[in-house]
């Protein structure tokens, strides 16, 4: 890891003589503060889960960071209610390949809407409530859409889970209006 030194532009100074002039400082700085950030976000193809993509697509073309997109699959399987309609599907390759469309769906969803924010996607096996605060882990920020039921204001068990006990900041974006999301910036704007 180097060490930079920056020149800050400071002033007005007051010289001996009575003027003013700028002045300069050398600032030691740390290159390892350049690290890109990583923005981590669930996706599971619900319209909560497209705002989310929105907002934090958004927020990481911002900060020129990374969008890390998260699609958990086959957390359900072997866990589903003995009332839940039987798929003749219900194998874990089968689960794979639907979660991969899913995810690069998603993917792609981020691209056409922000094509210079680079995209990482992630196919992770698991429950959602366990495999998205792993997943964000040294991130800068977890994007989550909220589930929100409109009558109570409940929120869903993912987001419930990962506010428990989050890896870094959490934001929960609802739905209810795709243009409505904002960058952190522009909410601190506009306070």
């Amino acid at each position: 890891m180097s060490r930079l030194r920056l020149r800050v532009r400071h002033g007005p100074k007051a010289g001996n003589d009575g003027t003013t002039s700028m002045y300069d400082r050398i600032v030691p700085f740390d290159d390892g503060d350049m690290r890109a950030h990583q923005i981590v976000v669930g996706a599971d193809g619900t319209a909560e889960s497209e705002a989310a993509l929105l907002w934090a697509a958004a927020e990481a073309a911002e900060a020129r960071g990374r969008l890390v997109i998260v699609h958990a699959w086959g957390g359900h399987l072997g866990h589903r209610a003995p009332y839940a309609p039987y798929s003749p599907h219900a194998d874990l390759a089968f689960e794979q390949e639907c979660a991969a469309a899913a995810l690069d769906r998603a993917a792609a969803f981020v691209r056409d809407r922000h094509p210079g924010v680079p995209v990482e996607p992630r196919l992770a096996q698991g429950r959602p409530e366990s495999v998205l605060p792993q997943h964000a882990q040294g991130a800068d920020l977890l994007v989550l859409g909220s589930a929100a039921r409109r009558d109570d204001g409940g929120l869903g068990a993912v987001v419930r889970s990962c506010l428990s006990g989050p890896p870094c900041p959490v934001v929960v974006v609802p739905a209810t209006d795709l243009s409505a999301p904002r960058t952190l910036a522009e909410l601190a704007r506009a306070r």
